[in-house]
């Protein structure tokens, strides 16, 4: 496989891993040492709550710091929803 990076390419080897592999294979890797540390299976099966919830705090967050500029009243409001997906998560259960 060649990748080229502006006027240079690059060629990989058979056996030898591209950049994409070893992160992959890295992630992997500290998953498997973090559920082995935990005892309990670690996947990235997300139930509709937390799904929703990830993206209402990226939504949140995103609105935040679309104007470049901070206030204390928007950080309120990020501990706000912070504070709110808490006591959801708190009531839901998983």
């Amino acid at each position: 496989m060649v990748a080229k990076y502006g006027f240079t390419s690059i060629k990989f080897k058979a056996g030898v891993l591209e950049p994409e592999q070893g992160a992959r294979r890295a992630k992997q890797a500290g998953m498997r040492i973090y559920t082995i540390a935990l005892g309990t299976p670690m996947d990235l099966n997300f139930s509709r709550f937390e799904a929703a919830s990830i993206g209402l705090a990226v939504l949140a967050t995103a609105i935040i710091a679309l104007d470049g500029e901070t206030h204390w009243l928007e950080g309120a409001f990020l501990i706000a929803v912070y504070l709110v997906l808490a006591i959801g998560f708190y009531f839901v259960g998983s």
